[in-house]
Parts: C-alpha cells; structure tokens; sequence
C-alpha cells in the first residue's frame, strides 16, 4: 500500500509540474516580452518551486523565471491568460463583424442589381421616347425658323405643309357603297367572278 500511496504521490507531483509548465508557456507567447517569447526553448526547474508556508503572508506561489530575474507568481500567469483568452474573444468578434458587414453588402448588391433587372426594359423605353421627343422638338424648332425667314406668307405656308406635319395635307377616304350592303355583296360576286368585265368587251 505504501507503494501504490509514493507512485501516485509521484504522478500527481508529475502532473501539476506540467501543468504549471503549460501555464508559463501560454503566458509567454501571450503577454510578456518578446526576449522571453524569443528563446529556443523554456525549461523550468522543478525543483525552484517553492511553496510559500501559510504563515509567511504570502497566499499564492512564486514561479522563478530565466528572462529578466523577474519573479512571476500564478496570479501573473492567471492574469495573463485571461488577457490572451480576452484578446482571442474580441478578434472574433471583430472577424464575425467582418464576415456579417460583407454579408449585407453583397445582400444589398444583389437587391440592387435585381431591381437594376427588373426596371431596365421601363428605363430603355423612357430614354427612348425622350431622345425621339427632344428630335421632335428640334425638327420643329428648325422648321420654324425656316418658315420665319421666308419673304411671303405663301411660300411660308407651302414650306410648312411640306416639312411640318402639323400642315400637311390629310386625305379621307370615303367610299361611295356601305358596308355590309347588297351593293357590296354584289361587288364582291363581281369581282371573285373569272368574267370580270367580259360585259364590257
């Protein structure tokens, strides 16, 4: 029994050792200076931790280090991993920010180039009725200052009626027989006929 009680004396010994090394490792790459950081590799003496008695008024343990003589206890290396863990939690929510703002903007572009689609056939038609409007308004604005330069009210008139739509000439056809009559029934048998002015011959 003795001996199952010193081998797990040792594993425990063994696994707080490691942990404490893990510790001091984070809080190096974490928080302190970079000559520290810098070192090929970090190797802790066991046998340098010292455990201050509860009567000393000392309530946490000190941890030697080989930077600066600079004695760090696990307060300090608490300290510093809850400053890295603080880090670590505000770049991501800075990346998520990110990541949500690209969203929206590419929502919002998508919107855009849809309602761009959909009102694109509407906008063509405008422009196009707009720029034959604006030629209109052209044409009859030189028409007009032709018709003002010249020298009779005559050869204004005969200008106007060939160049203005607004003065040309507009002829109605009316035809002398009524729809849907006999007259035009007749006509009709007359003209699908293959006799069609043998009468007159």
């Amino acid at each position: 029994m003795a001996h199952l009680s010193e081998r797990h004396g040792d594993a425990r010994r063994r696994r707080e050792a490691l942990l404490r090394e893990r510790t001091l490792l984070i809080a190096a790459k974490a928080a302190y200076p970079i000559d520290f950081q810098a070192k090929p590799s970090l190797r802790v003496d066991h046998g340098l931790f010292k455990s201050v008695p509860p009567g000393s008024g000392a309530a946490t343990e000190t941890i030697p280090t080989q930077c600066d003589g600079k004695r760090y206890t696990v307060d300090d290396l608490a300290e510093a991993t809850r400053r890295c863990q603080v880090r670590i939690q505000s770049t991501r929510e800075k990346d998520a920010k990110t990541r949500r703002q690209q969203w929206q903007q590419e929502q919002e572009k998508q919107v855009r180039s849809e309602l761009v689609g959909h009102a694109a056939p509407g906008l063509a038609a405008k422009r196009l009725r707009d720029r034959k409007l604006k030629e209109r308004q052209l044409h009859e604005e030189s028409i007009n200052l032709l018709i003002t330069q010249q020298p009779s009210s005559i050869e204004a008139m005969n200008i106007a009626r060939m160049l203005s739509p607004r003065f040309e000439e507009r002829v109605v056809f009316t035809p002398s027989v009524s729809k849907n009559s006999v007259e035009e029934d007749r006509i009709k048998q007359l003209l699908g006929s293959a006799r069609v002015g043998s009468y007159y011959q």
